[in-house]
């Protein structure tokens, strides 16, 4: 009877994608199910299946949240190995574009969003060119030209990568919802204060600033039904 109660609890906590209810994250646990920083698609690629703890009733991959955690972590000490001057973010996926701008601002880090302009980091003869030492796509698929560019240099490549996303040629993969603009809100978020944090620069900023206005009903509502839910998880796995 105990193995069974204690499966079932187990079940529970995986419910909401962690290894147990009182992990200590970046942020509270409510504000990355709120964020929705823990979903990925239908589809799971074999590169990305480690990072997978389930699937939902519906078909939708749920990444282990404790590991996008971690994973966060070490993405801000691999981008602390360089300088804003030679780090360009690329985003063509409109649910970035706020997110990125306002990391853009807040680090002065270069960021290309809608379009980018290929050739920029391999032709010299083109207005604009620079020699970045590390290429971040939102999309590994949606910014390719941004990778296949980064390739032809020899460029570090860093990517936001859901459950279908391919990863051959990344140097470092950040397991996310890249699709969700309340997601890369939140990850942008983290990544610039922990960014800024490390290099000893001090700027007030706070995650609202990266959540697009028009996004505030929607998380208002995702903070109320994530609250309910990890009050009713808490509550079955205390009995």
């Amino acid at each position: 009877m105990k193995a069974i109660e204690k499966k079932d609890k187990e079940e529970k906590i995986k419910a909401v994608g962690v290894d147990s209810i009182h992990q200590k994250f970046l942020v509270p646990l409510e504000v990355y199910l709120a964020h929705q920083i823990h979903l990925g698609t239908k589809v799971i690629s074999p590169d990305m299946r480690q990072y997978i703890f389930r699937r939902k009733a519906d078909g939708i991959a749920v990444f282990n949240t404790t590991l996008i955690d971690s994973k966060i972590n070490e993405a801000i000490k691999f981008l602390c190995k360089f300088n804003p001057e030679d780090i360009v973010v690329t985003c063509k996926r409109e649910e970035g574009w706020y997110a990125v701008e306002k990391f853009s601002e807040i680090t002065g880090i270069k960021t290309f969003v809608r379009k980018y302009p290929a050739g920029i980091i391999t032709n010299p003869n083109l207005e604009g060119f620079f020699e970045p030492e590390l290429v971040f796509v939102v999309d590994p698929w949606q910014d390719r030209n941004a990778i296949k560019d980064a390739k032809h240099v020899n460029c570090k490549i860093m990517a936001v990568c859901t459950s279908s996303s391919r990863t051959s040629g990344i140097d470092f993969v950040l397991p996310s919802n890249n699709r969700n603009s309340l997601s890369l809100g939140l990850l942008f978020y983290l990544l610039a204060q922990g960014y800024l944090q490390k290099k000893g620069i001090k700027k007030k900023f706070n995650l609202e600033d990266f959540i697009r206005p028009e996004d505030a009903t929607l998380l208002n509502e995702m903070k109320k039904r994530t609250k309910q839910r990890i009050v009713s998880v808490k509550r079955k796995i205390t009995k």
